[in-house]
């Protein structure tokens, strides 16, 4: 193990920890692993801070390639943020929770951008992925450890983008701790660890490698308030696309086959009339598609929520009712 820290500048902090290990076995091959993570961290200025991270959770690094090389690093992150602005590059963790419809949860490489002022925000984004993401549930067989299939189609997993739960409780992957993973086969084996049992309920959640091309996203969220704060609006915008445009090969206009794209729209807001009673809404709009086969669909929420004076003034008696209904 190495360990070292110094200082860069005024205020800004690099720390690291490096570790190899080589294991030799009678009944198994020798296996190298190795783990990396590289910390920055400091002020620019009074109230400007830099943040940067490099880790690499012990990936093993075998010969069957199973789990890719140092270039598919867990996570590659550096960011600069204020009271009012932050701006990251890298890995970034998009989440977008704050509507129905418009939800959105991605890990993606890019840029993300959020500013906040003192009636709204806006959060910006833009970046790219190997392939899609999927969540499925996985059928597993009692005293079986493995392996089992992630991937449909049998289609690579991207390095460090899958999160496996048992029974609800989130999984750790490593030789001695819950389980091992092919990513070029798509394949998960549980440790000895995790026995798998008759009441063992298994969901995963990765992003798969497509050959066929990167999916660029980008995307908005802006939401703002009235000075009285009674009232709340807000916007969601996000775009994905497939597919290369080799430009040589188009007409003037033409845009070349295999071309995906999915669009979604939704409008929200919320409307408090009078003391203890909120009235929201939610519509939203999609569609998705390659060229001239485009699908699309739309789908609206409405909601009343009545808080009583017992609930406003933290008294005991009856709290709130919420009523809500949506169409899709």
């Amino acid at each position: 193990d190495r360990e070292d820290g110094t200082g860069v500048g005024q205020g800004i902090d690099i720390s690291g920890v490096k570790r190899l290990q080589v294991a030799v076995g009678t009944s198994s091959e020798a296996a190298l692993t190795q783990s990396l993570r590289l910390e920055i961290s400091g002020q620019l200025s009074e109230d400007v801070r830099v943040t940067g991270l490099l880790t690499d959770r012990s990936l093993p690094l075998q010969a069957s390639g199973r789990t890719r090389s140092v270039q598919d690093l867990d996570r590659v992150h550096l960011e600069v943020a204020s009271s009012t602005f932050s701006a990251g590059l890298g890995d970034v963790d998009v989440s977008l929770d704050g509507t129905t419809f418009g939800r959105y949860r991605r890990q993606l490489q890019g840029a993300r951008m959020r500013m906040k002022g003192s009636r709204g925000d806006v959060d910006l984004f833009g970046a790219v992925s190997e392939g899609q993401w999927e969540t499925r549930r996985i059928d597993t067989q009692p005293g079986y450890q493995g392996p089992y299939t992630l991937s449909s189609g049998s289609r690579p997993v991207a390095a460090g983008s899958e999160r496996l739960y048992l029974n609800g409780l989130l999984l750790r992957r490593g030789e001695s701790q819950d389980y091992l993973i092919d990513y070029d086969r798509g394949l998960v084996t549980f440790t000895p660890t995790r026995p798998v049992t008759g009441g063992s309920r298994v969901t995963a959640e990765f992003q798969t490698v497509d050959p066929g091309g990167r999916i660029r996203s980008v995307g908005l969220r802006g939401q703002m308030a009235t000075r009285d704060e009674r009232a709340r609006f807000g916007t969601t915008v996000i775009r994905e696309s497939k597919g290369v445009v080799p430009v040589s090969a188009q007409a003037p206009g033409q845009r070349a086959a295999g071309v995906t794209d999915a669009l979604l729209t939704s409008v929200d807001g919320a409307i408090n009339p009078v003391e203890g009673l909120q009235l929201e809404g939610e519509r939203a709009w999609a569609r998705s598609g390659a060229n001239e086969l485009m699908a699309s669909g739309h789908a609206s929420q409405i909601g009343m929520t009545w808080t009583s004076h017992q609930a406003r003034e933290r008294v005991s008696g009856l709290a709130a009712i919420h009523l809500s209904g949506s169409y899709r």
